[in-house]
């Protein structure tokens, strides 16, 4: 079950009436941060404790068990909430000056990939901001990647930060095909692709098992 296939960014204001989109996977991972995170906190505190540890210390252990909880509850949350979507068939909540709706899952205006350099992410950026489709960037899962993406890259370079984060990738460019069940449009060099690409490894693969036409829009460079 797909997530994220054509969801609106989170906070996205929507020109028909729409506040805001809260996604279901951001309600999933801020229920596991606050569960993990206060029960992080408290082991760590009760140990720290029974060692010890007092003042500062007691309250930088404690601080500790809350942050490292909070890490993994978030990133639970991110893992089972395509299942939670698939169960409850929800999406995210939409809230509007009417009130508080639900949204499908899978609802939306299409799937635009793209895979080479700057040149060819603003072009399906640009083409599904104008088809009313989304990329994976523009979703929670993109924007919450790209935030770390852009973190490593400048702490650790971006050669080690993409080895480090290309598994999350991979799994957050599987779920994003996944519900697609029509057509997909996708943005490429005309010069070719690398068969190492998350394209051709993960995304073509899904989508040529599922049957899904792949409309190719070629581009001059990357």
């Amino acid at each position: 079950m797909g997530l994220c296939v054509t969801i609106t960014p989170v906070m996205n204001i929507d020109p028909d009436g729409t506040f805001f989109f809260i996604p279901i996977i951001a309600i999933c991972m801020i229920v596991g941060a606050l569960a993990l995170g206060t029960a992080g906190g408290i082991v760590a505190y009760n140990i720290a404790s029974a060692n010890g540890a007092t003042g500062w210390d007691l309250f930088g252990w404690t601080m500790l068990g809350i942050f490292g909880g909070a890490l993994l509850g978030a990133g639970l949350g991110y893992l089972v909430a395509p299942f939670v979507a698939g169960v409850t068939g929800i999406a995210g909540f939409s809230i509007t000056s009417a009130g508080i709706t639900t949204v499908s899952a899978g609802s939306g205006g299409g799937v635009v990939l793209w895979s080479g350099g700057q040149k060819l992410m603003e072009a399906a950026t640009n083409y599904a901001s104008n088809t009313g489709a989304t990329t994976l960037e523009q979703t929670f899962s993109g924007k919450f990647l790209s935030a770390i993406q852009n973190f490593a890259n400048s702490t650790i370079g971006p050669d080690k930060a993409y080895n480090l984060l290309r598994p999350f990738w991979d799994v957050a460019s599987s779920r994003f095909v996944q519900g697609t069940v029509s057509q997909v449009h996708v943005f490429l060099n005309s010069a070719g692709i690398s068969d190492t690409s998350v394209f051709m490894r993960i995304e073509y693969q899904e989508l040529k098992q599922k049957g899904v036409e792949i409309v190719y829009h070629l581009l001059n460079g990357g």
